[in-house]
């Protein structure tokens, strides 16, 4: 109600639907400006169009005090699905407590990015293993998770990550030229290349627009004022905390998107199949996690100008693009939020059989 304190829990039903498997998503949802909160919601999306009951359950604050909340929230669905880290999450380790925690609810946690974890938070991640299932979103992160625990090898599977923006905006006609960057705007994120770029580009005259298209990471406040007044970043145009649609059909105009993570391309990076989702052309960087599938979808550059001749090269080769195009779109079919959601469904419906017994029902 108005001019009530908002509860550091908050719990929506997403749906009545006339299948009984209801699932409590603890995560950190939109508008907080953090990648896990927007996969969330579409992932919340879909399991809804799926006609599963979603709880959304959402924190303004992770407190050990909350951890009733936490069970009561989850002791009314079939299954609970924690997503770490989110944004707020990270430096508590009330999800770890929340996991030892005994209940009849079985317990899915998917763990985000856990090779590139500081060493104390990746080892904390072991307090997951008590949960009923482990859900990774790569290979390599599944893979980095057995070496530190291998017990877990029969408790884990992958579940990749589709793209944090609404999908099927694409703009009636893109913009010649027009060159995007895509994301939270914080640090090890690429900006820095990418005005760069938009630095050469002007310098040497070239026919190229640069856009960075983002939000400010809430616990990085004040690198966007930096990241402003570095070289380049007159020569880009801003457009900064739009909402999901408008941030989709902006980024859907542009041509390329320059995409320069400092470690790599990635499959969990929702960015990047985001951008690789708008049509755009993908350049980016490659790195120890860039999977062999990917080299068919993007062009690779290692540094800003090498970026700029890939860009020219596209421009001269259409049919070099389509080739790219097709690719991306057999890419993009097998990470589609529909698909995702079926694959989350059906783990549910196991875990689910597990406690009871007895098969899950089915529509």
């Amino acid at each position: 109600m108005t001019g009530e304190p908002p509860q550091p829990f908050h719990v929506e039903n997403m749906g009545d639907f006339p299948i009984p498997l209801r699932v409590a998503l603890l995560s950190a949802f939109p508008p907080l400006a953090c990648g896990v909160a927007d996969c969330s919601a579409r992932l919340a999306d879909a399991l809804g169009q799926k006609g599963a009951t979603v709880l959304r359950v959402r924190s303004d604050r992770w407190s050990p005090r909350d951890l009733g909340r936490l069970r009561r929230a989850s002791a009314m669905a079939d299954v609970a699905h924690l997503q770490y880290p989110t944004q707020e999450s990270r430096a508590s380790l009330t999800p770890h407590l929340f996991s030892f925690l005994p209940g009849r609810t079985p317990l899915a946690v998917t763990v985000h990015d856990i090779s590139v974890m500081h060493a104390i938070r990746r080892w904390s991640c072991l307090a997951f293993t008590s949960a009923s299932w482990l859900i990774f979103t790569t290979e390599a992160e599944r893979r980095a998770a057995v070496r530190m625990a291998p017990w877990i090898e029969r408790r884990c599977s992958v579940i990749p990550i589709g793209s944090n923006l609404p999908c099927g905006r694409i703009a009636p006609k893109k913009v010649p030229g027009l060159v995007a960057y895509f994301g939270l705007f914080r640090p090890n994120k690429g900006l820095e290349d990418f005005l760069e770029a938009a630095r050469l580009s002007r310098q040497q005259n070239l026919p190229f627009r640069f856009v960075a298209i983002g939000r400010e990471q809430a616990d990085r406040a004040g690198y966007l004022d930096v990241a402003r007044r570095l070289p380049g970043a007159g020569a880009v145009e801003w457009r900064i905390d739009f909402g999901p649609d408008a941030t989709s059909a902006a980024l859907s105009e542009a041509e390329f998107a320059y995409l320069p993570f400092p470690d790599g391309a990635s499959e969990r990076r929702g960015s990047l199949i985001a951008a690789m989702g708008s049509a755009a052309v993908v350049v980016t960087t490659r790195g120890p996690q860039t999977p062999a599938e990917l080299t068919n979808c993007v062009r690779f550059a290692g540094e800003p100008a090498s970026a700029i001749q890939e860009m020219q090269t596209l421009q001269r080769e259409p049919m070099l693009r389509e080739g790219l195009r097709v690719a991306v779109a057999r890419y993009l079919a097998r990470r589609d939020w529909s698909v995702i959601a079926d694959a989350h469904i059906e783990l549910y419906r196991r875990l689910c059989a597990r406690r009871t017994g007895r098969p899950f029902p089915r529509r």
